[in-house]
Parts: structure tokens; sequence; C-alpha cells
């Protein structure tokens, strides 16, 4: 059985060829979807942006970055920046092996393109006991650096705390659906990113330094790819459920939206990035949230709520980090336990959350 990450890239491989389940994915349908990743690798200005306050931002086939010139690593890369030429160099090997090798070649699954492969303790019949490398065949192996590079995933750079201070890294949202259903959630996924409200996705701000440089700064999708991304990476997997919600009011779209939206509940959510993964559910009555379209601004409001004693929110604030996280945890689980710790907060809330409350006690 297919790791949802690997079954995410093949349910993709066959809708963009227009295969059915029972269709044959052949090496070149592998190398194509490779290629499209490794052609978006990079993020960059178009155009000039000295003297301007905002520019927009374009994709580009380039290993390397440049951040003060604002080519950066795109976030639907799932690697750090320190490990980036990493899965530039295996993704190009591997678009080599499929134009030469067998898809049923078995060969070292390399965590530069499977983020949460890793070696494990491997047990012998003599007793000793060793470090173990997963092997895959090449067909796995190219799926996975599918999953691990395409733009056609829901992704968001989270907010990660570490020592000596806090980071980002480059996050995707993979559905443990069934093929069939996988390719509805793409299709759909595909149609918000062509939407109206995703159009300033690719645009980022412009700063001037005290000595008059001008310097790019990273565009709006990298909180998240779809249209009202949050401005807390914390609420990013609601905040997608609240997307689609919101989508579902185009009626050209809404048959396909709600037919997603169903299949969502109580469905394993994987939160995957380089090195580790997380898992969620959606609880049916937020999905119903979101299929009434009252969820986006749920999901809004809570960013907006002001801390007791905290003064307004700013990035750097630790209670307000805090109060996201359990916020998302209550949006996605809505039950007591997740609740309690929500309502632990002392807060001034938006009137727009009494739509959450009320529904929680009624339902």
């Amino acid at each position: 059985m297919s790791h949802p990450f690997t079954k995410y890239a093949e349910a993709l491989v066959r809708l963009e060829n227009g295969l059915s389940v029972s269709d044959y994915i052949t090496k070149a349908h592998l190398k194509i979807e490779i290629d499209k990743g490794l052609n978006s690798f990079r993020l960059s200005p178009v155009g000039t942006f000295e003297g301007k306050e905002k520019v927009g931002y374009t994709y580009l086939r380039e290993a390397k970055g440049d951040t003060k010139l604002g080519v950066f690593l795109s976030p639907n890369i799932i690697s750090s920046d320190m490990q980036a030429k990493n899965i530039w160099s295996e993704s190009n090997q591997i678009v080599r092996e499929l134009e030469i090798g067998v898809l049923s070649k078995s060969d070292y699954v390399k965590m530069s393109i499977a983020p949460i492969s890793g070696e494990f303790l491997s047990f012998s019949l003599s007793g000793s006991i060793g470090r173990g490398k997963p092997k895959a065949s090449l067909q796995e192996i190219a799926l996975n650096a599918i999953s691990s590079l395409t733009t056609e995933k829901p992704i968001l750079q989270y907010r990660i705390e570490k020592k000596g201070g806090p980071d980002t890294a480059n996050t995707c949202i993979v559905p443990d659906l069934e093929i069939i259903d996988l390719m509805d959630f793409i299709l759909l996924f595909k149609k918000m990113k062509l939407s109206k409200t995703a159009s300033n996705l690719m645009i980022g701000d412009v700063r001037q330094s005290k000595t008059g440089i001008y310097e790019p700064k990273r565009p709006l999708i990298y909180r998240g790819n779809f249209p009202n991304p949050p401005r807390s990476s914390a609420l990013g997997s609601v905040a997608l459920l609240g997307a689609i919600g919101e989508f579902a009011k185009e009626a050209e779209v809404s048959s396909l939206a709600f037919k997603v939206l169903e299949s969502l509940k109580g469905t394993t959510m994987y939160m995957v990035k380089y090195g580790g993964a997380s898992t969620f559910t959606y609880n049916h009555h937020v999905v119903d949230l979101a299929k009434e379209g009252k969820l986006r601004e749920t999901v809004d409001s809570v960013y907006y709520t002001q801390l007791y004693n905290e003064g307004r929110r700013k990035s750097q604030n630790s209670e307000y980090q805090k109060f996201d996280l359990f916020a998302s945890r209550f949006l996605q689980l809505f039950n007591r336990p997740a609740l309690r710790d929500f309502l632990a907060f002392r807060a001034e809330y938006p009137f727009q959350l009494t739509i959450l409350l009320n529904t929680y006690f009624k339902k």
C-alpha cells in the first residue's frame, strides 16, 4: 500500500495525463512532471524592483538562489535552503535514469526527494543490528520526487521554534484519500489557484534600507498558495479548508467542492516538511462550517483576537503563537479538551467567533 505522499503524485500524474486508475503510468509521464517541478524551483522578481513598493514574481528553473536579489527557494520545494542542492541534483539524476532505466528497478530512497524517509534499525539472522536504508522502485522514487517538487499541492511556510530563534519550513498538506478522490482534490485545488482571489499571491513588498538599498521580500504565496492565505502559519490547515468552502460559492465548481469537502471528513491529513510529518483530521462539524461558507471568516477572526495584557499582535509574540496553535487544534478536533485549551486564553474576540462557539455548543 503506497504512502499518501506517493499516492498524491500518482493521482497528479493520472489527472494531468488523462489516465484512469487502471491505466499504466509511463516513464515519459513521470519525467514530464519532474521537469515541471524543476521549472518552478526558484521564485524571482519580474523586472527591476528599485524604487518600487511592490514587485511581481515568477518561477525560475535555477539551482542557486540569492535572497538579496529576491531569488528564493520556491515554497513548493519540500526542502530546506541548506539541502536544496540535494533535491535539485537528485531530481535531475532521476530524470536521467527515467530515460534509460526500468520502472521496476529497486534503489535506495534518499531523504532529499522523500522528505520523511530515513535510516532505520535493521536486524540480521546472525543477531547483528545495523543501519538500514529504505528501498523502492524507480517509479515510486520518481513519484516521491514529483510530490516534493510540484506546485499542484497545498503549501505554506510553517513557522517553527528552534534554539537560537524561530525558523520556517516549506510544508505541504496531503490528504490520505483513494486515488480517484485525490484526483478530485487536485482538480479543485488547480481551479482554486486560477481564481481571482488568488491573483495577488505572486506579489511581494519591496523595502528600502536606511542606506537606500531596495530589497524585495517574499511574495504572499509563502503564507499559502490558495486564496486568502492565513496570516499565521499555525492556522494554515484550517485556512485551506475555509478557502475550499469559500470557493464552493462559485456555481461552476460548487458540486466538485462539496464532493471534496465531504471526502475530507475524518480523513487523515499529512503536513509534510523536510525531515518529518504530522497528522490531523477535520471534524465533520468544521467541514460543515466550510460547506456553509462560514469557516474562512472564523479563521480570520482568530487572527484578530486580542489577548488580555498582551496588546496588539506582533510577529514575535510567543503568546499569540500559542493561541494560534490551540485555536487551530480546536478548529480541527472540535472536542471538549481542545475547547478548554482554546478558552484558557483570556481574550477579546471578534464577533465572528460566535458562529464557531454556537456551532460547538448546539451540535
